[in-house]
């Protein structure tokens, strides 16, 4: 139904929105990367689509992870295993779970600042995104976020 509205009317954002997230949900993200990509610069400008390109990038980062409960034993097991927490952290941001997804980013942050050139850093501006700016969570982190950047 999205795609023959799509054919409709290309130019509305909200229905090419619906169908991104609907590839995201699906685990189609090859097709939600090529709608994304196909969408005017400005448009991907809009917190809608810079909401999904974050929940694209967390789900390509948790492709290949294992399950959250495999993931939290593994980060049990061996806690400076930045890898982990951040693969656990895109699990729980796919999960809903997004406070225990900056906890992960922001450990991540404060014992090894350098991961994979700033991701956590980079995934936590990302939540903070998807929770939008008025959120007191996100008030809270960015305070956290500035302490461990000391």
């Amino acid at each position: 139904m999205l795609c023959k509205a799509q054919e409709a009317d290309p130019d509305n954002n909200r229905v090419q929105f619906s169908l991104i997230g609907l590839y995201l949900d699906a685990g189609r993200l090859g097709e939600a990367e090529t709608q994304l990509d196909a969408l005017p610069w400005a448009v991907q400008e809009e917190t809608d689509a810079r909401k999904l390109r974050a929940l694209l990038d967390f789900a390509r980062t948790a492709e290949d992870a294992a399950p959250i409960a495999e993931l939290e034993q593994q980060r049990d097991n061996r806690p400076g295993d930045s890898q982990t927490r951040y693969r656990l952290a895109a699990r729980y941001v796919l999960a809903d779970r997004l406070q225990e997804a900056m906890d992960e980013l922001l450990t991540i942050i404060q014992n090894d600042r350098s991961f994979g050139d700033d991701a956590a850093r980079k995934g936590l501006l990302a939540v903070f995104e998807l929770l939008g700016e008025e959120n007191e969570l996100v008030t809270t982190y960015r305070r956290k976020l500035s302490s461990a950047m000391l």
